[in-house]
């Protein structure tokens, strides 16, 4: 992992730092000067000290490979997904906090401010994890189930929206009703954002561009 500085016209190579491994999935970044990266089955704290960065710890519950980025809550609580059977979750310091049953997962969880993840997976299921304890809070499931690979995006009234492996583009509301389901016919890799005037923006696995209005 390397830290560059970009100014107007000039960029340089500020720090690297040797995570132990290929990774797939984008860093996620405290505010404090922790960094969070996925590489192999492991998930490892950075820490940036400004000209240099250091690794702060390194957790691998041995459940598979990562292929998302990490999950941080307000609290501290970082959440690892992996190609096995469980959601993995972890303290600031590295301590094991909790972990929760699932399937394979290709999507990087989704933490809203009050404290909640949503984690979807293969099996067309998303569930809505307690940061703090793990406990399931809701969960949704497709019928008939299709693989879920984006993460899951999330607005102030917790209504869902995600994409699937077989072109299917859905908004879900809080209690499980379904608000939309488009066909873009086209897999659904990359992950849906929200605009600021409520457009979800999504793209299909061929490139095109699609908002949803």
């Amino acid at each position: 992992m390397s830290a560059i500085d970009v100014g107007p016209g000039t960029h340089r190579l500020v720090w690297t730092v040797d995570v132990g491994g290929s990774s797939y999935g984008s860093v996620v970044i405290d505010g404090g000067g922790r960094i969070y990266t996925t590489t192999g089955s492991s998930l490892v704290a950075i820490d940036d000290h400004g000209t240099t960065a250091s690794v702060a710890w390194r957790a691998d519950p041995g459940d598979g490979i990562t292929e998302v980025s990490a999950g941080l809550a307000a609290d501290g609580t970082v959440l690892l997904g992996t190609n096995g059977t469980h959601e993995w979750a972890y303290t600031r310091d590295g301590s094991p906090r909790w972990s929760a049953p699932r399937v394979i997962t290709y999507s990087s969880p989704s933490v809203t401010a009050d404290g909640l993840a949503y984690v979807a997976d293969h099996s067309g299921r998303v569930r809505v994890l307690d940061v703090t304890t793990g406990a399931e809070r809701a969960a949704y499931q497709l019928d008939p189930p299709q693989q879920i690979w984006t993460a899951v995006a999330v607005d102030r009234a917790h209504r869902l929206y995600f994409g699937t492996l077989n072109g299917h583009v859905l908004g879900v509301d809080s209690g499980g009703a379904t608000l939309f389901d488009v066909d873009l016919g086209d897999s659904v890799y990359s992950y849906p954002a929200l605009t600021a005037d409520g457009a979800l923006v999504v793209a299909g696995r061929s490139g095109r561009l699609v908002a949803i209005g």
